[in-house]
């Protein structure tokens, strides 16, 4: 049986997670999107998105191009070291 892309790109998001940024690593994130499902990040109205996130800890779920799949993320700012600790996953 063929492997799925969310599959692949989990696998991909689960190696993201396995280290501390020193920011939250939405390029590389999206470069997973890209390459294992032809897909990217969809803001409310539809359209790519475009934005930015803030805060020492926070969650965003975004809905993902050509997919009834959403993106969800997670991210915490480790107050020893100043990097960020991230989870990411599709479903």
């Amino acid at each position: 049986m063929a492997e799925t892309w969310t599959r692949k790109a989990n696998k991909q998001f689960y190696e993201i997670g396995k280290k501390y940024w020193p920011y939250i690593p939405i390029k590389e994130i999206e470069t997973v999107l890209n390459t294992c499902g032809d897909t990217y990040l969809l803001q409310e109205d539809g359209e790519r998105f475009q934005g930015f996130f803030c805060g020492r800890e926070g969650r965003a779920d975004f809905p993902l191009h050509n997919s009834r799949k959403f993106l969800h993320m997670t991210w915490y700012k480790r107050e020893e070291t100043g990097n960020y600790e991230i989870v990411v996953y599709v479903n």
